[in-house]
This record gives structure tokens, sequence and C-alpha cells, in this order.
């Protein structure tokens, strides 16, 4: 395709028994042609299509949602910029959290928390036409594949009979660390201000100067945890979902 960067999603496929493609950039440069594209292809063959775009781009909210495409997640990409200069805030300071650097055998028992229906918020928790289970599973798979990845390091919060109570999934790119996927059993939410306060606590002893993360907008919890903590909010994002049905 000339006006659309894609790629097919082998990893989502095996958990939705379909073929999957996720938009990665769509050209503007010539929306006529664009639309045709849009509209004319089969994306490989794929019953699940989607992509997520700014908010603002009005021109791109008005070319999928003709084509097809329903909005799903609002996200947030936010920062927390000058780690070395941060001090946690109060109530965060309070406690702190021993934390386990976990191995690769241990990410099995995460994406098993992962995928207990822990989750409300995601791409596709917040697809009507996905169900839970199969959202809860897309995590647990997730989590799985990720130890397999360069840079990724697993923080846990374990309770005295070594159950993971909190966990947080990293990438760390030199300074930079991003929150991938992280929180707190079901049930044990009450745990997640400490555990995050003790999570960026960590990585600044590491010397990271900068923490990213991507968080729903739907998720109020969420939202105002990183807000009291101090994060910066960047930019808004929508995820556009595209169910072909055969």
């Amino acid at each position: 395709m000339k006006y659309v960067l894609g790629r097919l999603t082998p990893w989502d496929e095996k958990v939705f028994q379909k073929k999957t493609y996720e938009l990665l950039h769509l050209d503007m440069s010539n929306i006529t042609e664009l639309k045709e594209e849009i509209g004319n292809s089969t994306f490989f063959g794929a019953e699940l299509i989607y992509g997520r775009f700014s908010a603002d781009d009005y021109a791109i909210k008005a070319l999928l949602i003709n084509a097809g495409f329903i909005p799903c997640e609002t996200s947030y990409d936010i920062c927390l910029p000058r780690l070395d200069k941060f001090s946690l805030p109060k109530p965060y300071s309070l406690k702190s959290y021993p934390l386990t650097i976990e191995t690769e055998a241990s990410y099995d028992e995460i994406a098993v928390v992962a995928s207990d229906k822990m989750f409300r918020f995601s791409r596709f928790h917040e697809d009507p036409f996905v169900s839970p289970e199969l959202a809860d599973k897309r995590l647990g798979f997730w989590v799985r594949d990720l130890k397999y990845q360069s840079n990724i390091i697993a923080l846990t919060y374990r309770n005295l009979d070594g159950d993971i109570i909190s966990f947080m999934i990293c990438h760390k790119d030199n300074e930079t660390v991003k929150f991938l996927l992280g929180g707190s059993r079901r049930g044990m939410e009450f745990h997640s201000p400490f555990f995050w306060g003790s999570v960026i606590s960590y990585w600044k002893s590491k010397g990271v100067k900068k923490i990213i993360t991507t968080i729903s907008a739907a998720n109020i919890g969420v939202v105002n945890l990183y807000s009291s903590l101090g994060f910066v909010f960047n930019c808004v994002k929508v995820d556009y979902h595209k169910h072909i049905m055969v």
C-alpha cells in the first residue's frame, strides 16, 4: 500500500484466532487516494484492523469513521521528566515496598496475575466487540512475549507467602524508562500508590532521568494516581478498530 503503513500482528492473531492488522501511519498528503486505499484494501485478509492516532487529528478521525472504524480506547501519553530532581509527594513517601527484580522464569506467574480479571481498560478491553476474557488472554500472552525482548525489567512486590501482589514491566532505554504494563492483583489495588512510589524511587536510584508511559483516559483511578505523582500529560490518542464480519 502506498499511503498506509502497517503490519500484520501474528501475536494478536494467536489470541483472537483471526488475522489482525495494525495501522502505524497514514500519509495524509493525498486524502483522496488515501481514502480510496483505506476503503478498498483487504489489509491482507485481516478481520480486525486497529490503529492509534492523535485525538486532535480530525481528518484521520473522519476518514477512519467513514471507512467503518469505531473509536475505542482513548489514551494519554505522559511522562515524569527530571526524575533526578524529583521527590515523592506525600503520602507516597510514607511507605516503601521491597521490590523483586524478576527473572524470565517468573513471567508466566506475572501473566497469570495479569490475565485474572485484573484490567478493565486497554485497547481491547475497551472494544465492545471483544470479550473481556479475550482481552485478558491477550495481556497474558503479551507478558509472556515480553520476556524474550531486550531491555525488559519486571519489578514486583510480593507478600510474605511469596505471592505477587503488584507488578510493573518496564523497558529501559539508556536514561529513559517506559512503564509497559503494571498494576495490583484484583482486590489488592490499595497497594498501588505505595508500589508505584517504590518503583519510581528504584529507577531514580539507578540514575534514570525520565519515565514515560501510556494510560487509558477511562481509568480514572490511574489518571488520578499519575497526576498526583507529578506526571505531565503530553498528548491524547484514540485507538480505532474495524471488525470485518465473515
